[in-house]
C-alpha cells in the first residue's frame, strides 16, 4: 500500500526521539537498515571537518531527518517524543 498523505501512514519507524512517517514500507525498510551507518558517517565528517563540540544527540537527530528527506520523496512528516515542534519551524 502507498500512503500519499504521510499524516495517514502505517508505516513508523522510531529513530532516537523521532517518529518517522513513510509512505511505503520499502522506503521505511531502506531507512532503518541505512540509517545508521549514514549518521556515524556524516557525525564523523562534521566533526573532523568544523572540529567543535555539538550535543551529539542533536546531531544525530539532524543528520537522521537529512537522510529521511533523502529516503522518503513523497513528504516530509515527523513527530518527536522529547522535543515540542511547531509548523513554524520549517516555514
Amino acid at each position: 500500500m502507498v500512503y500519499y498523505d504521510l499524516t495517514e501512514s502505517t508505516y513508523i519507524s522510531k529513530y532516537k526521539d523521532l517518529n518517522l512517517y513513510f509512505s511505503t514500507e520499502r522506503r521505511m525498510l531502506k531507512f532503518e537498515t541505512e540509517v545508521e551507518e549514514y549518521v556515524k558517517l556524516q557525525c564523523d565528517l562534521f566533526q573532523a571537518k568544523y572540529r567543535m563540540s555539538i550535543n551529539k544527540d542533536y546531531l544525530e537527530n539532524f543528520f537522521a531527518l537529512a537522510f529521511y528527506q533523502r529516503v522518503e520523496k513523497r513528504g516530509f512528516y515527523f513527530t518527536s517524543d522529547k522535543y515540542r515542534l511547531s509548523e513554524d519551524v520549517f516555514t
